[in-house]
């Protein structure tokens, strides 16, 4: 998932420590909008993941950070990838 996410343009995740889960920088896409939606923070771009992407993310915001988002990697492989396709293909849509 990490270098999946790694490979999207705008997108930064390091690697974890534990658990199963992934805190994804995806600040460079704060300020882009798709529509008359404005992505401006986590809560927004978690929303536009659910909506165009079908793709159910955590806003880190709820975590400290708004800067990032965090996504579970506990499913299978073809998930991520299916999932990680959905999020590059509908950020795509950003300007």
């Amino acid at each position: 998932m990490v270098a999946g996410l790694n490979s999207i343009e705008g997108v930064s995740c390091m690697t974890p420590q534990g658990a199963f889960y992934v805190f994804a920088n995806v600040s460079s896409f704060f300020g882009k909008r798709y529509g008359d939606r404005k992505i401006d923070g986590s809560l927004a771009i978690t929303s536009f993941f659910l909506e165009e992407a079908e793709v159910a993310v955590v806003p880190g915001v709820a975590f400290g950070d708004d800067g990032h988002i965090r996504l579970s990697y506990a499913c299978s492989e073809e998930d991520i990838r299916l999932g990680l396709s959905r999020m590059k293909e509908a950020l795509g849509k950003l300007n």
